[in-house]
């Protein structure tokens, strides 16, 4: 997977980092159009040094920061959570906020990927590492950290993240629209309704998904490969009555052997 060569135009991680200020800026920029500004100087420490360092726990922090920040700054406003922002076809500071958050939080975690690994340790391939216990020092083996190599990214990597995180920002804000809807039922409260309806909705778009990837990954089988899974499917379909069947037949030729043994 290392072995790709290095694409014409070269780019690294200083991309990723300059997608991290970006996102941080619009952040700052939104809640500081907003009149937040205590919960905004945290949220850009947070950011900053998750932007120059290697610190798994920055977009994490940032997230809880920010959502402090403004859960702090709607209490001040109506003094209370009974009450919700007015609701607007689009709101510009929202989107704007979305995008900074997003874009952060991505480029923060491809980022990390080429400092440290973010993928599941695989047992199979180890490396030795030195440890000290009392005046000795042991080999021990340790599983290998898979980093991504810096010169693996390319410029298309980088322009189809760019064009990606506004369209999720804006999916993000029509999906609210959609929650946001005022309820003809009162039976609960409105934003009782709206949990319902986000669950509702994303259980029924995790349903479809695996259903499209299910149907899509048995059209990419090997002629080999799908009589072995239709093979597999009839056996734990059938096995009940294919047990009972091969038993009965089990019988039958030991009740014929012992009688022709008599």
């Amino acid at each position: 997977m290392n072995d790709a060569p290095r694409p014409a135009v070269r780019v690294g991680p200083i991309h990723y980092q300059i997608l991290c200020g970006a996102g941080l800026l619009a952040i700052f920029l939104a809640q500081f159009h907003q009149g937040v500004f205590w919960g905004n100087l945290l949220v850009g420490c947070v950011g900053l040094l998750g932007m120059v360092s290697s610190w798994r726990l920055a977009p994490l922090l940032l997230m809880l920061a920010l959502a402090g920040a403004q859960i702090h700054f709607h209490w001040q406003l109506y003094r209370g959570f009974q009450e919700d922002e007015p609701s607007l076809l689009l709101n510009l500071r929202d989107l704007v906020l979305a995008i900074g958050l997003i874009t952060y939080v991505s480029a923060n975690f491809r980022l990390q990927s080429l400092h440290a690994t973010i993928l599941p340790f695989d047992p199979r391939q180890l490396e030795p590492k030195q440890r000290r216990r009392g005046r000795w020092q042991r080999p021990e083996f340790v599983a290998a950290r898979q980093k991504r190599a810096s010169r693996l990214i390319t410029p298309q990597e980088i322009a189809r993240f760019v064009l990606i995180v506004p369209l999720a920002a804006i999916a993000g804000q029509a999906l609210w629209l959609v929650i946001a809807r005022p309820w003809t039922l009162t039976v609960f409260h409105e934003r009782t309704h709206r949990l319902f309806a986000l669950a509702w909705l994303v259980i029924l778009g995790l349903l479809i998904a695996g259903a499209i990837l299910a149907h899509w990954r048995r059209r990419q089988m090997s002629r080999d490969a799908a009589a072995l899974f239709l093979q597999d499917t009839l056996w734990r379909e059938t096995r009940r009555e294919q047990r009972r069947l091969f038993r009965w037949l089990a019988w039958r030729r030991l009740h014929e052997r012992e009688s022709r043994d008599r």
